[in-house]
């Protein structure tokens, strides 16, 4: 601008001020911008490959073949990678390769629940279909370091246990489900042993029978969610001793999904019906699909963040559907989608 503006040029410079106030820069370098921690996410479509993406916009698949089978869950195990389809299978270099390190993963075992990885244990835990169903890895899934963990109390001593789904409270409690009994199991830490969470008498309620339930958590709040059938979602706040019934899910699909990103919100994915969420002390969930396509399965979902140089942390929340890989940045109220296919796991 010529220098006959004066004016013009004081308020230029003005403004470029107020909008560096905002922005760090170290060496010319804007340390809003900068990524020190970016987040790995995976995901598995219906062919059974694997994919993977660092930014949720440039997507890399895996060199593992389409097998035509779609997997069961993914679980990250510090820098392994284990992908459960009919088995188990490890990599150690971000899925680049893949080999076999569980056969006896539990056939009755049905989602993202069925392998956990407790980070202050560092263990793996995977449903089995050995011993009594729970297997446990100390070394982060690798072969040939799979143990059954028959550490039980000795009043939980009866035979009759199949584990299927697994949770992990926010104060590190680790839950199984049983699924011959449909009863809940806990344990305290690493060491301790499995103590039945029995009933209490009536009125308190139990997970009712005939259902398939798989497990989730909301901070300290137990949920199980038929997963097969139309139970609804349930809630124990007492590590499974008694159980209330959630409102405002559908009563005639199956649920399909549940996690609860950055312990912020409760959010459950049905079969054909979209998504729904629960925040706060509420025990009512509402819609929660702005932007999901119509009849939307949600299959899986998982949360990321990014943390800046500045120490400042983006959030985001990603479902496995079957119309794609969508993506939330205010804890799942509207959704783009960032890919589009038909999506059964993700991590």
């Amino acid at each position: 601008m010529r220098k006959n503006y004066p004016i013009y040029r004081l308020a230029v410079v003005a403004l470029m001020a107020i909008a560096f106030q905002g922005c760090k820069k170290f060496n010319d370098v804007n340390t809003d911008t900068v990524i020190v921690a970016p987040y790995s996410l995976y995901f598995s479509d219906s062919s059974g490959s694997l994919i993977n993406t660092n930014d949720g916009n440039v997507f890399k698949p895996s060199v593992f073949p389409s097998d035509g089978y779609p997997a069961r869950a993914i679980c990250v195990a510090g820098d392994n990678l284990i992908w459960v389809k009919g088995n188990a299978h490890i990599s150690v270099n971000n899925g680049v390769n893949f080999n076999p390190t569980y056969t006896f993963v539990n056939p009755l075992a049905f989602n993202q629940s069925l392998i956990l990885y407790a980070k202050d244990e560092d263990r793996v835990y995977i449903a089995s279909s050995e011993q009594r169903g729970i297997q446990y890895s100390d070394q982060k899934g690798q072969v040939k370091t799979w143990q059954s963990d028959t550490a039980f109390n000795k009043a939980n001593a009866a035979n009759s246990f199949l584990a299927t789904s697994y949770t992990q409270l926010k104060d590190n409690t680790v839950l199984v489900y049983d699924f011959v009994r449909n009863r809940i199991f806990s344990k305290a830490n690493k060491t301790a042993p499995w103590i039945e969470s029995k009933p209490l008498p009536a009125p308190a309620k139990f997970l009712p029978a005939g259902h398939v339930f798989s497990l989730g958590h909301y901070n300290n709040t137990v949920v199980a969610i038929d997963y097969l059938g139309i139970g609804g979602a349930w809630y124990s706040n007492d590590k499974g001793v008694s159980w209330n019934q959630y409102t405002g899910l559908p009563t005639s699909r199956p649920l399909l999904s549940v996690a609860s990103p950055f312990d912020g919100v409760l959010l459950v994915g049905t079969d054909s019906l979209g998504l729904y969420a629960l925040q706060g002390s509420s025990t009512n969930f509402v819609y929660s699909g702005n932007g999901l396509g119509i009849n939307s399965s949600i299959r899986g979902i998982t949360a990321k963040e990014n943390i800046y140089e500045n120490g400042v942390a983006k959030e985001f929340v990603y479902i496995a559907t079957n119309q794609g890989i969508y993506r939330s940045q205010d804890l799942g109220q509207n959704w783009v989608q960032v890919l589009p296919g038909n999506f059964y796991t993700i991590w």
